[in-house]
């Protein structure tokens, strides 16, 4: 009998985490503190596949962002992909030569490819895709790079830099980008979703 108490038990915690996942997954959009909601306000969509969109309208917008949410204590952890405006560094997998490193460059929101950037006062020439090859202490000991008009500083979480591996540099330089750097945001019971500054009301569609 115990046996069966507790696999119903295992049953009904696996029943309530996956009901409670599609039940988070859906638009939020900003709330006031009378419950009046408007689609030109900032919105967040989570997804059923833990990624979500956040979108912010403004005067060159809307701006638009993606990233990852998980389930947190006290409700769920969102980051969105990039977390820093300057040089957003990630790991692409392994290159073909043990002592330096693969470089692609690229800007997040522009079609232009740099043809040059200069790292801690170091030029570098680009190829055609934005590439190019150094070693990994280059990037370790690099605070900022310029492709001669703007500085990017290099966000402090990047990943951890080694010989042997590609790495993508993501330029982006707007300050309007909307960013959620792994913060927890609260879910009340009345379903809203609030990082203790905004709050977001799920949309219910008639």
């Amino acid at each position: 009998m115990k046996r069966i108490v507790a696999l119903a038990v295992i049953l009904c915690v696996g029943c309530s985490t996956t009901s409670t996942v599609k039940d988070i997954a859906g638009e939020y959009l900003f709330s006031f503190d009378n419950g009046e909601q408007l689609e030109s306000l900032p919105s967040i969509t989570l997804f059923p596949d833990s990624s979500f969109e956040y979108l912010v309208p403004g005067l060159g917008g809307p701006y638009l962002s993606k990233g990852i949410w998980t389930k947190a204590k006290r409700g769920i952890q969102l980051a969105t992909e990039f977390s820093c405006i300057g040089v957003n560094i990630k790991y692409i997998g392994q290159g073909g030569v043990s002592d330096s490193i693969d470089v692609y460059v690229s800007f997040l929101e522009q079609p232009k490819i740099p043809t040059q950037i200069y790292i801690n006062n170091n030029l570098f020439l680009l190829g055609d895709s934005g590439y190019f090859r150094t070693t990994a202490d280059v990037l370790k000991m690099c605070t900022f790079i310029t492709d001669g008009f703007e500085y990017y500083p290099l966000c402090s979480n990047h990943c951890p830099i080694s010989n042997g591996n590609k790495y993508s540099l993501i330029l982006l330089n707007n300050p309007y980008y909307p960013i959620i750097n792994s913060e927890v945001w609260k879910i009340s019971e009345d379903g809203t979703l609030g990082n203790g500054l905004c709050k977001f009301r799920k949309k219910h569609y008639p």
